[in-house]
């Protein structure tokens, strides 16, 4: 009878085809051997398939799981946690690494029986992208987030994530280790999302994972690489009208959600991260040569709620007032804007090197 694993790795899989390879190096290499590694394969049109079967060839400790069609990065990822066997999960995304002792040093602190281990990464670039794409990679991790040194209990959780300070919310997937019970606790609230979504969906899974867990803990140490891609969805900016649409149904989401889940925050919680998704939206017009009612993502934004019957329309009501259109520094308007939805650290950096740079810095 096959042993139970200690640790099950989920990687979502969609046109990796260039780092598919690293990720189940750092996998299969791992100092602690009783892992499983579930590939979900997303219906990309690279190698990145083909790649993985030969290392399931190789490892029975791979196993590849593939949707029917294009479902997302959501979707991948909680198949990958229905057929999870092992008594902890691990996110990894397939552009980034786990360093070679991760799982081994996560195990220890498995005997006092954690929801949630949060562990620190490192931030490696990438030589193909900007400079600025770089540090606004770096920059973007290394402002203050909320880290707790102090062990959690029930609505700490949620309540220290998403509502403790307005520093960046730490609900990113890939940098913390969880519990399988409670992630197949939370697959029955994603029963009814159909729509694929690729962006914000850690901000979704963990807003869930966090009202359900009932205990957390953490340690400093760096067991994650995460890597810059600069042709993936959040960095591309010829992607910028899927991002956009992902997070108006992420709003849209994340208020359903809020709904179902019987936890003392999640209303507060899912307001608040609705207007922080609304500054980033306005943030996706800062390149624009206009920003506000007459073009730009805030035309589009405001366009496609204007169909819409649901909570969001009341802020379609008065979306004029948010931006107007303004041609000659559409930049630092875009930045000014999103203030008013979400006092966000990173924001005045990109204000301060615009400022001090003359325009020429934009992050």
């Amino acid at each position: 009878m096959r042993e139970v694993p200690t640790f099950s790795i989920i990687i979502p899989t969609y046109n990796v085809q260039s780092y598919i390879a690293r990720a189940l190096d750092s996998c299969i290499n791992q100092t602690l051997g009783n892992i499983e590694i579930l590939v979900v394969d997303d219906c990309g049109n690279d190698k990145s398939l083909e790649i993985a079967q030969e290392y399931a060839k190789r490892d029975c400790r791979i196993q590849i799981l593939r949707n029917p069609h294009n479902l997302g990065t959501l979707a991948s990822r909680l198949e990958g946690i229905r057929h999870a066997q092992g008594l902890y999960a691990i996110m990894l995304d397939a552009d980034d690494y786990l360093i070679p002792n991760a799982c081994e040093t996560l195990y220890p602190y498995l005997a006092k029986n954690p929801d949630i281990i949060h562990f620190k990464a490192f931030y490696q670039g990438d030589k193909n992208a900007s400079l600025l794409a770089n540090i606004t990679h770096k920059a973007r991790y290394i402002l203050p987030n909320q880290w707790s040194k102090a062990p959690l209990r029930d609505s700490q959780i949620a309540y220290n994530f998403f509502l403790k300070s307005k520093h960046f919310p730490k609900f990113t997937l890939w940098d913390k280790c969880y519990k399988a019970s409670l992630l197949k606790e939370m697959l029955p609230y994603f029963g009814h999302i159909h729509t694929p979504l690729n962006k914000a969906t850690d901000m979704v899974t963990f807003f869930v994972i966090a009202n359900l867990a009932k205990h957390y803990i953490s340690l400093k140490t760096q067991l994650y690489v995460y890597c810059l891609n600069h042709h993936s969805i959040t960095h591309n900016p010829n992607a910028k009208a899927k991002r956009i649409s992902d997070m108006q149904d992420v709003i849209y989401t994340i208020q359903t959600l809020s709904q179902n889940l019987k936890a003392p925050y999640a209303a507060i919680i899912a307001h608040t991260l609705s207007n922080h998704l609304r500054a980033l939206i306005i943030l996706e017009s800062r390149f624009d040569s206009c920003v506000g009612t007459k073009g730009g993502a805030m035309q589009d934004y405001t366009q496609n709620l204007a169909h819409q019957q649901s909570p969001l329309s009341l802020w379609h009501k008065s979306s004029h007032k948010i931006s107007r259109c303004r041609l000659r520094l559409p930049y630092l308007c875009a930045c000014l804007d999103s203030l008013k939805f979400w006092n966000r650290s990173l924001t005045y950096v990109r204000i301060v090197a615009y400022i001090l740079s003359f325009g020429k810095i934009k992050l």
